[in-house]
């Protein structure tokens, strides 16, 4: 966008005339500004050793499980439109996800040691 703003005379020209002019460069300062600070970030997460998002799922979901009971208290003791329309917007979200939601299949339950009666004949 901003080097077909600069290879355009009649583009800035409108935008002088409108008055953006200024936030466009100011956006593309802000905007050049942000790209080297994602690459930094990019290259900086590339280096650190991840387990996989099996691995972590049971931990996310339980995460995301108590964020969202958070959400649900605070709508429950302390309601306004935004945290209800939060939750709202949570709990369909975990309504669609909860086949993702760990319900002990994953987990490897050891079977109870069942004892043996002995009788007494």
């Amino acid at each position: 966008m901003f080097g077909k703003y600069r290879a355009s005379t009649d583009i800035q020209t409108a935008a002088a005339n409108i008055g953006i002019d200024l936030l466009l460069t100011e956006l593309e300062a802000v905007n050049l500004a942000y790209d080297v600070i994602y690459k930094q970030r990019i290259t900086e997460g590339a280096e650190l050793p991840y387990e996989s998002a099996s691995a972590q799922k049971s931990t996310v979901c339980d995460s995301y499980a108590g964020f969202c009971n958070a959400i649900e208290q605070a709508a429950n003791f302390t309601p306004n439109e935004y945290v209800l329309a939060l939750f709202k917007n949570m709990d369909e979200l975990r309504k669609k996800y909860h086949a993702l939601m760990p319900n002990g299949k994953d987990k490897v339950k050891e079977e109870p040691v069942k004892e043996i009666e002995l009788s007494n004949e």
